[in-house]
């Protein structure tokens, strides 16, 4: 039973730490749950790579996943006139 709390509790510290489980602001019970409900499938979106790729890259964690996606999906353009404003 011990050993089944640790992955429980990593699951809750990966959600804090990567997509932000722990930075709401919210006002009522609905949003609360919506907020959750977000950061539930974000996580099982950085998941599914990680059990795709677990034999190739067994130490790949949801935090290398979270910078792989900043540095592969495109953004927007920005000019520093909109970065300013």
């Amino acid at each position: 039973m011990e050993s089944q709390r640790f992955w429980i509790e990593r699951s809750f510290q990966d959600g804090k730490s990567t997509v932000g489980m722990d930075e709401y602001q919210v006002c009522g019970w609905l949003a609360w749950h919506h907020h959750i409900a977000m950061c539930m499938m974000a996580l099982l979106f950085i998941l599914k790579p990680r059990v795709i790729h677990s034999d190739e890259e067994p130490l790949l964690s949801a935090n290398d996943i979270r910078y792989m996606l900043e540095f592969l999906l495109p953004r927007k353009n920005c000019t520093l006139k909109e970065v300013m404003r």
